[in-house]
């Protein structure tokens, strides 16, 4: 052919098939993955309390489990471990650094903890090796969650929300409503304690406290408030009975609000 002759373009079709075996497993590497489900943590029951119990499992169960541990901390390091679980080795459990001896592992390095504290709330992280390595990080929120408490009308209660000094903009709500402050509806002047005077009957309801700043905004548990009438004989304006404070804990780090009572000065 000479140099000034035009050679049309030819289309190559090369057949897997016929490649040595090696060029065969470079074209079964190229495949694409099979989709994986992603593994997540479920919290049982999901909003535990303090005094209760907790189990944190991932979900779907991780297969071919070889090893897993559980760490107090958004990361995997040594210092935070409570617990590592080879279900090869008995007991299949191995202490941490971080175990406070409420914790055991369970199925599927589920972690299960008894006897919660507001101090357990916090970020928790999962290292399964099955055989591949996978972490996966989990906040945890312990509640505090009274029952129903009953005022008397007439009376009066105080609310305190407690929160971290970044908190921007601080809002009481009742029924998911602002309150507006009146002559009976009393903030202090940092807006951190709300005063109920001269309780009614309107002033039942679930009560929160919603703090905020330019990166997020947070609303505490619902606390649910009953107001009960004066039996014959009580003096209005009683104080027996009624509530002394509630505080609402705040997290700094996982941005998350626990409620507790508090009746004359005692723990409810």
């Amino acid at each position: 052919v000479g140099p000034d002759s035009w050679v049309p373009a030819q289309r190559l079709s090369i057949s897997l098939s016929g490649l040595p075996p090696a060029a065969s497993v470079l074209g079964s590497c190229l495949q694409p993955a099979p989709a994986q489900t992603p593994v997540t943590i479920v919290l049982t029951p999901p909003s535990p309390v303090v005094g209760g119990g907790v189990s944190l499992a991932p979900q779907p169960p991780p297969e071919n489990l070889v090893l897993c541990s559980w760490h107090r901390s958004a990361t995997a390091d040594e210092k935070s471990r409570i617990l590592s679980y080879n279900p090869a080795t008995s007991p299949p459990q191995t202490p941490g650094p971080a175990h406070t001896g409420r914790e055991t592992a369970g199925p599927s390095c589920a972690l299960n903890i008894a006897g919660l504290t507001l101090s357990d709330t916090g970020n928790y992280t999962v290292l399964i090796m099955n055989p591949g390595v996978l972490t996966i990080p989990v906040t945890l929120r312990v509640y505090v969650t009274p029952n129903q408490t009953q005022v008397l009308e007439n009376g009066t209660f105080t609310l305190t929300c407690n929160s971290s000094p970044s908190v921007n903009t601080m809002l009481w709500l009742r029924d998911g409503a602002s309150l507006v402050p009146s002559e009976r509806l009393v903030l202090s002047p940092d807006n951190w304690t709300l005063t109920v005077l001269g309780v009614t009957r309107g002033d039942a309801g679930a009560y929160q406290c919603e703090v905020g700043n330019p990166v997020s905004t947070n609303r505490s548990e619902p606390s649910n408030v009953t107001v009960a009438s004066l039996s014959a004989g009580a003096v209005a304006g009683i104080v027996i009975g009624s509530l002394a404070g509630a505080a609402l804990v705040g997290v700094t780090n996982q941005d998350s609000w626990v409620l507790s009572w508090y009746r004359e000065g005692s723990g409810v």
